[in-house]
């Protein structure tokens, strides 16, 4: 990928939480994520999503 540098994080893990509708990612510098799906459903650049 372009702009892409030894800089940037690299994802370790993925955990989907069904039951909270929840996505948590892991990064190799030790940052974690907890991304509600609704919040990704609405920034989602998908057609289908938009319209």
């Amino acid at each position: 990928m372009a702009g892409l540098t030894s800089k940037t994080p690299t994802p370790e893990s993925l955990t989907v939480h069904g039951s909270t509708r929840v996505l948590e990612i892991g990064f190799a510098d030790g940052a974690q994520f907890r991304i509600p799906f609704e919040l990704m459903r609405v920034y989602s650049p998908s057609a289908e999503v938009q319209g």
